[in-house]
């Protein structure tokens, strides 16, 4: 732009050190970080974690399961089972992944031991 209009880069210049400094002065003068509030946990976003969850489990099995029939429709080394059997088969293996997904979940507990004792000790 130098070539059209010779000031352009001093006006840009100008320009980007005037808003620096008008960026400054909103952050450090007119903003002000929000005050912490305490709660007991993360309401409804843990449940949809857990759907997520329960939900990749089921979409990766099902998604492994249609790679590995292409992979055995291309191969003829394999054994090809029918769809039913194939199908049985990744059922249960969806299945005993989502048990274990479930049991882990029901036994590993969501909030540490201390930082139930601190919370306790706060209410």
């Amino acid at each position: 732009f130098s070539a059209v209009y010779p000031l352009a880069g001093a006006i840009a210049l100008l320009n980007n050190l005037t808003e620096l400094w008008a960026d400054r002065y909103k952050l450090c003068r007119l903003s002000r970080k929000p005050r912490p509030v305490s709660i007991r946990d993360i309401g409804a976003w843990f449940t949809a974690f857990q759907f997520l969850g329960v939900l990749s489990v089921v979409s990766n099995c099902w998604l492994l399961s249609i790679d590995l029939w292409r992979v055995e429709e291309v191969s003829s080394t394999w054994l090809t089972p029918d769809h039913l059997s194939w199908f049985v088969l990744w059922v249960t293996i969806e299945h005993i992944l989502l048990a274990v997904f479930l049991g882990l979940d029901r036994f590993v507990s969501n909030v540490p031991a201390h930082v139930k004792l601190a919370m306790d000790r706060q209410s």
